[in-house]
């Protein structure tokens, strides 16, 4: 019976297909794997460097508007600072 058995994977050449096969499967899947580990990684680096890029042009605009805020409330300063002096008739020294 194992003879059978023997000569019938002989002929039909199973020995040698099938552990190829397998490598070949094996290689395939491990060779997928590693491109999308790498695609995915390639996409991160891409992602956290345009959030980095995004952070830095929110940072400067912030600062701009922070010196707009700061032109705007002493501009603010200087106009009530005028209307007493205009409505006591009296100079006001303040800084």
């Amino acid at each position: 019976m194992v003879n059978l058995l023997t000569s019938w994977r002989e002929e039909r050449g199973i020995d040698e297909i099938f552990p190829a096969l397998i490598g070949r499967r094996l290689g395939l899947a491990m060779s997928l794997a590693l491109f999308l580990v790498l695609l995915v990684g390639g996409i991160s680096l891409f992602l956290s460097s345009s959030i980095s890029r995004g952070t830095k042009v929110i940072k400067a605009e912030s600062e701009k508007i922070e010196h707009v805020k700061r032109l705007h409330t002493m501009t603010h300063h200087v106009v009530a600072v005028v209307q007493i002096a205009v409505l006591s008739g009296k100079e006001v020294h303040e800084c």
